[in-house]
């Protein structure tokens, strides 16, 4: 199997959704399944880049937004819960969201597409750490028979000799 391109990306943007080629290749067919909070809204994506990588972070981007810096980042390592990491304590009714990294750079997307990051981190967040361990890894998705056969030379089989003589 050869690597996706998107491995050879320093900046690699996807959409949660089950057919982005990042998320099919880092989460499983059992997880891709479970989840039910997928990205509907447009106007901005997730990202991994390779400036910082400490608490295997994933990043959102708006879309149009160019900036090399002060990105709006979750960390996921470590952090079994989101809403409780994030939380601020001296005002407990504050979303955690409004808590997150440079929250400024994706303030300005509205209510709708924040409160779909927020649903999106809260209800699939195992899966979101899944995905971020094995990018920030270097974890490979493994070979099927098909691809391991190519491989190897064992496909396509020899011909079938005649039966019949």
């Amino acid at each position: 199997m050869a690597t996706p391109a998107f491995m050879f990306q320093r900046q690699q943007n996807f959409r949660f959704e089950r057919n982005d080629p990042i998320v099919a290749y880092f989460l499983d067919e059992a997880d891709l399944t479970a989840i039910t909070h997928w990205q509907t809204q447009i106007g901005y994506t997730f990202e991994f880049h390779e400036m910082h990588d400490i608490g295997n972070p994933i990043y959102i981007r708006p879309d149009g937004n160019t900036s090399t810096s002060s990105m709006t980042k979750i960390d996921t390592k470590n952090i079994p819960d989101p809403a409780l990491h994030y939380k601020n304590k001296m005002n407990i009714k504050q979303p955690w969201i409004e808590n997150i990294a440079n929250y400024s750079v994706i303030s300005k997307l509205g209510t709708a597409k924040i409160n779909e990051i927020a649903s999106i981190a809260t209800h699939e967040w195992k899966y979101l750490q899944k995905l971020a361990d094995r990018r920030w890894s270097g974890w490979k998705k493994p070979l099927t028979l098909m691809e391991r056969a190519l491989l190897t030379g064992q496909y396509p089989p020899p011909p079938l000799k005649n039966q019949g003589t």
